[in-house]
């Protein structure tokens, strides 16, 4: 019997187990239908285009068509490498089509060669629909064109890099290599990026071909000459390059003992031309290619003392092999062309790493609190608990009392410590904000900001009306993945989601800010500027007094204090921020670093001075270091944010003469 109903147990147990089971499966086949149905219900077309804009962003033109129901929620697009999402809150009614455009700063992006991905997420910010868009900020380039003019071909095919891809304009591409003739060259020299002569006798072009050759090379294009035993031929109708060629090495007979090609070519190997810079306008042959470089107008010329053909059938590349000489070669040349950076790098800050030390010094100053109050009341605290309490306790002939008073004098000064520190909490996000403006008008305003809220809540605010676009400041840096810019109506918001309090943000707007009216201008000898400093003058010609002024002239910087709206002050009537600026450190911005900003005497204007060094990292690079700069900064500016919080805001305008 008991045998018996032990089975009748199992066979319930199996019996509940079964049914379970199905309604599992029945719950789970209901939420994938669940899950179907939501996914006909929201069904959406996504496209993308990347649009012609000005040189400040990139734009990108959305639309998006709702073919299912009724949706609201965020239109989200990220771009690979780019820790910053731009949102754009939407509202789709079934049916309806929305076109919008998406600003995102030049400078912001390190390579546009991430891929873009456009999300839509409901207002419970899950997931509704997805779309890969590919590298859309490439703009639809593919590859970079590199024209062979050669009679050796197929000994040159190894310049494509084996279909590695070369960095150029923000973006990483393949080479794609393009075989030329006299009939082709001209014809296909608007689609080239890189133009490369070697083995060819150019003294058979006509001189309408050379001079649209040289037309090309200003207008943004690289050519790579190769010479060794056939230098004569290859130099003889290209007479813009100014280049000779005294004598030619055999192979065997040029000697390896030049730094230059030591880990690279071996050059005994080599026909080697001993050339001849006729016009004075190439500079040291560059280090591992031997190339001597001349920057033309945007594009820039690289002559080579051996053939490259000849280096192609050796195979006798070193360190890295012959893809990696060839990115050597396109390196130096592309250094020195403008047209290599135009898209993307020469837009945003020229001293990237300099920029970035001065912007985190932004708001170091109003970070030094004063605790002295605080300090003061602990100190008598201390001693009152001591033997003051104690011998007034004693006067008073209360010294039994003493415990129950001690106990009360600590809860008082709890109470005094805790209102005289209230002067020190973050209620509000901060700002600190530099709008740097070009006097001469020539590039519009930008604002760059230092913020960060105390808790380790998400966090934005509102940019105010007058700015189109925002985005990070200089992506190469600050890795923080949860950056945001949001839009909503026509407003801007910029926030982060940080992983701890107190984190830090940087952004960068822009947009249609007014431009300050006026000029700053100077009568600048810079050989006495070391010395004496009489008869160089300084005018301000705008409606700001400048709280501080810096010059740039002949790779030093100089920082005076004090120019009041509309005056001129002659220098040596000006008091010097500091002499340490003055002295020659790594270069001009260490200089102002640890001369100026990082002196002590000036530890009370840290935050101005950051400012102006903000402007001063941004405007000054190696390839203006003749030139005259005039950088002045100003307080209580307008502020950026239209929204709750504390900024302090800083003007910074400069004159290049």
């Amino acid at each position: 019997m008991r045998s018996i109903g032990k089975i009748k147990i199992e066979k319930r147990l199996w019996r509940r187990l079964v049914l379970w089971m199905g309604v599992l499966l029945a719950g789970l086949c209901l939420g994938a239908a669940g899950k179907t149905v939501y996914a006909e219900e929201h069904s959406f077309e996504i496209d993308a285009q990347l649009r012609p804009s000005d040189k400040e962003s990139m734009d990108v033109l959305m639309t998006i068509e709702n073919l299912g129901a009724d949706w609201e929620g965020t239109v989200r697009l990220t771009v690979e490498g780019y820790s910053c999402a731009y949102d754009t809150i939407l509202s789709l009614p079934q049916g309806s089509v929305k076109q919008f455009t998406v600003r995102i700063p030049k400078e912001s992006v390190g390579s546009v060669s991430g891929r873009v991905e456009v999300s839509l997420l409901d207002k419970k910010n899950d997931l509704t629909a997805k779309k890969d868009l590919g590298r859309l900020l490439q703009g639809g380039n593919i590859s970079l064109s590199m024209g062979i003019l050669s009679d050796e071909y197929t000994a040159l095919t190894y310049m494509d890099m084996g279909g590695s891809e070369y960095y150029y304009n923000g973006g990483e591409y393949p080479i794609k290599l393009e075989q030329l003739d006299k009939d082709t060259l001209t014809g296909m020299l608007n689609a080239l990026t890189f133009l490369v002569i070697d083995s060819y006798n150019t003294g058979i072009l006509s001189e309408a071909e050379v001079q649209a050759v040289e037309a090309w090379v200003d207008n943004g294009g690289m050519l790579i000459v190769g010479t060794g035993s056939r230098a004569e031929d290859i130099l003889s109708g290209l007479d813009f390059l100014a280049v000779a060629c005294d004598r030619v090495l055999a192979s065997g007979e040029a000697v390896k003992d030049s730094f230059y090609f030591d880990s690279y070519i071996d050059v005994s190997l080599l026909s080697w031309a001993e050339l001849d810079d006729t016009g004075d306008l190439y500079g040291s042959p560059e280090y591992g290619s031997a190339m001597i470089v001349s920057a033309r107008g945007s594009g820039a010329v690289g002559v080579l003392p051996y053939s490259l053909s000849e280096l192609g059938r050796l195979g006798i590349s070193e360190s890295g092999g012959l893809e990696y000489t060839v990115s050597s070669m396109l390196d130096d040349v592309g250094e020195a062309a403008a047209s290599r950076y135009t898209k993307i790098s020469s837009y945003g800050v020229n001293n990237s790493y300099a920029f970035r030390r001065m912007l985190r010094f932004l708001g170091n100053g109003s970070m030094q609190i004063n605790f002295g109050v605080l300090r003061i009341i602990v100190i008598l605290y201390v001693i009152f608990v001591g033997p003051i309490l104690y011998l007034l306790l004693r006067f008073a002939k209360k010294r039994d009392a003493y415990w129950a008073a001690v106990p009360i004098s600590a809860l008082v000064t709890i109470v005094l410590v805790y209102f005289a520190g209230r002067g020190f909490e973050v209620v509000d996000a901060r700002v600190y904000s530099v709008t740097i403006q070009d006097l001469s008008g020539s590039t519009r305003a930008k604002t760059y900001m230092h913020c960060y809220d105390s808790g380790n809540k998400e966090w934005s605010l509102r940019l105010g009306g007058q700015y189109e676009y925002a985005g990070r400041t200089d992506n190469s840096y600050y890795n923080a993945a949860d950056y945001y810019i949001r839009k909503e109506g026509d407003r801007l918001y910029c926030g982060l989601d940080p992983s701890a309090g107190f984190e830090d943000a940087y952004f960068l707007a822009g947009g249609t800010l007014e431009p300050v009216d006026g000029s700053l201008s100077g009568n600048i000898d810079i050989l006495s500027l070391g010395g004496s400093r009489a008869g160089n003058t300084v005018t301000n010609g705008t409606d700001f007094d400048l709280a501080y002024v810096a010059v740039i002239a002949g790779g030093s910087v100089f920082v005076y204090k004090d120019l009041p709206a509309g005056e001129t002050r002659d220098l040596s009537s000006m008091k010097m921020v500091s002499d340490a600026v003055t002295k020659s450190y790594y270069d001009t911005i260490d200089s102002y670093m640890y001369g100026c900003l990082g002196s002590r005497e000036n530890q009370k204007d840290t935050d101005v001075l950051a400012a102006l060094g903000v402007g001063i990292a941004s405007v000054y690079t190696d390839q203006n270091e003749y030139d005259i700069i005039l950088i002045g900064v100003t307080g209580n500016w307008d502020k950026a944010m239209d929204d709750n919080c504390a900024e302090t805001s800083y003007g910074c305008f400069y004159a290049i003469q």
